[in-house]
């Protein structure tokens, strides 16, 4: 799970201790890996975390983005652009390399 890298689970009561400090620059690196490796389901997550954790970090909406069109989720992709769109013209064009019919 994303949130295994913060805190962990003491065995023997149900405390859970912070064990490092992650950060958006983390769950972005993190999503990226699991992009690569084929892993679009936990590409989605940890680039949705990377999002909440720094909502003003583009990269993060380009590549979850991405990443619902490499699931087949082209509406889906193209809200999350929308949320964070200053260059509109260029996120199409990078869209349009994954899928040649986007509008």
């Amino acid at each position: 799970m994303i949130f295994d890298k913060l805190f962990k689970k003491d065995k023997d009561s149900s405390k859970t201790t912070k064990i490092e400090s992650v950060s958006a620059v983390d769950y972005y690196a993190e999503g990226k890996k699991q992009f690569n490796a084929g892993q679009y389901t936990r590409a989605m997550e940890y680039f949705q975390a990377a999002i909440d954790y720094q909502p003003a970090r583009e990269s993060a909406y380009m590549k979850l983005a991405e990443t619902y069109i490499k699931m087949g989720k082209e509406d889906l992709a193209k809200k999350t652009r929308l949320r964070y769109s200053p260059s509109i013209l260029i996120t199409k064009r990078r869209l349009q390399r994954y899928n040649p019919a986007w509008p």
